[in-house]
């Protein structure tokens, strides 16, 4: 699954049935004040079978009429990705999907309703582009796979010696003597540092604690 970047596979825009969009509360991100705003949040899009899991970014955001609340600025949002066709959309599998818009681009972004004349992307959502990438913020751990090499410590027989660098620790086990290098993994940054971790961990590391 992870044997390289270009084989975290998309799936294909389908027909088989109506995607249904649910948002995830506490999601939404503006950038304030500046000006165009960045804003994003987060949904399912669930279709036959499947869940797949979005964080929808409009890079160039209009400006919205003065004292909107962030409240209504996010109802906004919500309305706009209400509207788009994810049927027609790539999504990647086993991760998170970003579905980027802007005004600038190629790729006309599909939709499936109009909108509501009072929301505050109604006069330009003829002219969205979008492209779709897996978010760079996916928050992904290796599998755990019992019957691999990969052995295993509980958190509490790691003692940290002295930092390496961010993240990175010579550590001490309870009961050994041997020294070890720990890397404390947090998240992985971008989709093809995360592919090369999944590939370390799998063959284990000799001498490491992860």
């Amino acid at each position: 699954m992870y044997q390289k970047h270009e084989e975290c596979l998309l799936r294909s825009p389908t027909s088989t049935g109506p995607a249904v969009v649910e948002f995830i509360r506490r999601t939404y991100r503006q950038d304030w004040p500046s000006h165009p705003q960045k804003r994003s949040l987060r949904l399912l899009v669930r279709l036959p079978g499947a869940i797949w899991h979005v964080t929808v970014t409009f890079l160039d955001a209009p400006k919205a009429p003065e004292a909107t609340p962030p409240s209504q600025q996010r109802k906004d949002l919500e309305g706009l990705c209400g509207c788009i066709d994810f049927d027609r959309v790539p999504l990647w599998h086993d991760t998170v999907t970003e579905l980027v818009l802007s005004t600038e681009g190629n790729v006309a972004l599909p939709v499936k309703a109009e909108l509501n004349t009072n929301n505050l992307y109604a006069s330009i959502v003829g002219r969205l582009r979008f492209y779709a990438r897996e978010d760079p913020l996916r928050v992904r751990f290796p599998p755990y796979n019992a019957s691999g090499k990969t052995s295993t410590k509980d958190v509490s027989e790691i003692t940290k010696e002295r930092g390496l660098a961010a993240g990175v620790h010579v550590v001490r086990l309870r009961g050994v003597e041997r020294l070890y290098v720990y890397k404390q993994v947090d998240r992985y940054y971008n989709p093809h540092t995360g592919c090369l971790n999944c590939k370390a961990v799998r063959r284990g590391l000799g001498g490491c604690v992860t």
